[in-house]
């Protein structure tokens, strides 16, 4: 059995051009057939071309695709208009770039976006054609591509757990904390660290450790920052009411005291 990699492919365009697409390219057995914009020389499966031609060695399978219902007045209404066609599909190890790039110059009229990713051999990636011309290549890890996608959840955890650890109460503890993120490996040597990373991992599947370790360096000069802000001024405001004669060192103790 194979790794089965993950595609979700949107294709932009005029209502009647994505229509011709999708009647060209479904059979009775697929939803999206390969087959159909590049045959077979021979009309027999060839391993070899599908893995040159496709990119990868089977056709599409497990195909989901949301298009508007031709019937429907909501079609009718959109017909000549921008609107979208959608396939979420797997394929057997890789995903089918070589296919992707003949289909995006064939159907010049329409625009392709095409993200993919593979946990088991940790990659993924996205693609972009406009007017049959590649207009984005990118790879990523499957972990960096996790990240990618729940960037804005990450940051929000992150914050949360930064700033509600009872333990984390004196700048003290951020610049400590700060160091020994900066000083561990990923999360190994780091105990809190390693434990906002587990949790996320809970959430969010795979996660990019490294991004992870540099978003919490990230919130935590923010934190520092802004404590000490606050600080100055409420030492300043507590100054005031210091009695005059007080000594210098004992000035000190009580600012350092107030450091929070």
């Amino acid at each position: 059995m194979p790794n089965w990699c993950s595609n979700f492919l949107n294709i932009e365009g005029d209502y009647n051009e994505l229509k011709k697409f999708k009647d060209e390219n479904n059979s009775e057995e697929k939803e999206l057939d390969f087959e159909k914009s590049v045959p077979f020389p021979n009309g027999q499966y060839d391993r070899d071309f599908a893995i040159t031609e496709w990119g990868t060695k089977w056709n599409a399978d497990v195909c989901y695709t949301d298009f508007i219902d031709n019937d429907s007045q909501e079609t009718k209404d959109k017909q000549n208009n921008e609107c979208k066609l959608y396939y979420d599909f797997t394929t057997a190890w890789s995903p089918p770039l070589s296919w992707l790039r003949k289909i995006a110059k064939k159907y010049i009229n329409l625009n392709f976006s095409l993200e993919y990713f593979e946990g088991g051999c940790d990659f993924a990636g996205e693609v972009l054609y406009e007017e049959g011309d590649l207009k984005l290549y990118e790879e990523f890890t499957y972990s960096e591509y996790m990240y990618k996608k729940n960037k804005f959840e990450i940051n929000n955890y992150v914050i949360d757990a930064l700033m509600n650890k009872d333990r984390i109460k004196k700048l003290d503890d951020l610049k400590e904390l700060k160091e020994n993120t900066l000083n561990s490996y990923y999360g190994n040597n780091n105990q809190y660290l390693r434990e906002i990373i587990e949790n996320i991992n809970q959430d969010f599947d795979i996660i990019d450790e490294i991004a992870i370790k540099n978003i919490v360096l990230t919130h935590i000069d923010d934190i520092i920052n802004k404590r000490i802000e606050e600080n100055i001024n409420i030492i300043n405001n507590y100054e005031k009411y210091i009695p005059i004669g007080i000594n210098d060192d004992v000035k000190e103790i009580i600012k350092t005291n107030l450091i929070y």
